[in-house]
């Protein structure tokens, strides 16, 4: 599918830079199609198919009669303009990245559904949660997510969190958050992939990432539907290699969802005795819910002891078959630092 984009602009210096970048990076996403009048974009429409129309407002000094397939937003050098007479106006010299999810962003809007094909392969989605909270389960999830990125994965690290916070680890342009996703789901948005997209940001290792719930009660009004709908389409319609889900370790729905979802489970423990007995509990828990649902969820679990220093025991003997590594404690102050230690080492190299 490739989303067909006309622009109608004089600026011949400002478009073809655009479309050199567009043509460099999404030259499988977009075709484009380049307008210096209004006359000849209408000439043109009647027989090829316009999805986006970016317009300069002063080329279009009145209404344009687009079919029910187009809509279009007006090009404005000033990015404080938010719209002008109902159209929806997009900054001009904006980053050319950001540019392409306002594109992705007007193509939802359309009324129409899209037809997607399924890639040939499922994301791999591997589960991180604590055993107890405060083990670090989040920064060997992001650690996890910046080591995969760095080999040239497309990764994407998805925060469930009611508390999420991701900002001293990942950040990148945009302003959407988990919060903007669950209203796009709850809302039933007819181009929710395309929506989807238009909403990930990129930080500077590589990784893709949404931000975390903006308030803790927008976690809460997530269904077991709407968490199902989520996966559904960033892990079939998205084309990532790997998506790495980071979410709270308390007994719930969200959790078995996600061991049913996960190609692995890895479970984080930081050796101390709340840590060890949650540990045990979960696993107990696992086993039962493998019996009673005729599941195989235990087997995909694998326990990461973290923060362990050099004179700590070995492994507990009831989940040495389970364990997938120690990670040593680590002499930094800042979790993002740690992240970026383990992300840069082949800790996590087992899982490619």
């Amino acid at each position: 599918m490739k989303i067909r984009v006309g622009i109608l602009d004089q600026d011949t210096i400002y478009v073809s830079r655009l479309i050199r970048y567009f043509t460099t990076h999404y030259t499988d996403k977009m075709e484009i199609s380049v307008f210096d009048n209004k006359n000849d974009f209408l000439n043109i429409i009647q027989n090829t198919k316009i999805d986006i129309l970016l317009a300069d407002p002063n080329l279009v000094s009145d209404e344009i009669d687009l079919p029910k397939t187009t809509i279009m937003a007006y090009l404005s050098e000033d990015s404080e303009i938010q719209a002008i007479d109902g159209v929806k106006v997009v900054g001009k010299y904006q980053r050319a990245e950001l540019l392409y999810k306002e594109i992705l962003g007007l193509y939802a809007e359309l009324d129409q559904r899209v037809a997607y094909k399924e890639t040939e392969g499922i994301s791999s989605i591997y589960f991180f949660v604590g055993a107890s909270g405060g083990v670090g389960t989040t920064t060997m999830a992001v650690a996890c997510a910046m080591r995969l990125a760095a080999y040239g994965n497309k990764v994407l690290y998805l925060n469930l969190e009611e508390n999420g916070v991701i900002r001293p680890f990942l950040q990148g342009d945009g302003n959407s958050t988990m919060s903007d996703v669950l209203y796009a789901v709850k809302s039933s948005h007819s181009n929710l992939a395309l929506k989807l997209e238009s909403m990930i940001r990129k930080s500077e290792e590589g990784v893709y990432f949404y931000e975390p719930f903006t308030v803790t009660l927008d976690s809460r009004e997530m269904t077991k539907n709407d968490l199902t709908q989520i996966l559904d389409t960033i892990a079939v319609y998205h084309s990532y290699d790997f998506i790495i889900v980071d979410s709270d370790g308390t007994g719930s729905w969200k959790r078995n969802l996600l061991m049913d979802y996960a190609k692995k489970i890895l479970v984080i423990n930081d050796g101390s005795e709340i840590s060890q007995i949650k540990l045990k509990r979960l696993l107990q828990e696992t086993m039962i819910r493998d019996e009673n649902e005729d599941k195989r969820i235990l087997s995909k679990i694998q326990v990461i002891d973290n923060r362990c220093s050099e004179n700590v025991h070995a492994a507990d003997p009831e989940y040495q078959d389970l364990m997938y590594g120690r990670m040593k404690r680590l002499e930094r102050t800042a979790a993002s630092d740690i992240a970026k230690e383990i992300g840069q080492s082949p800790f996590f190299d087992r899982l490619m």
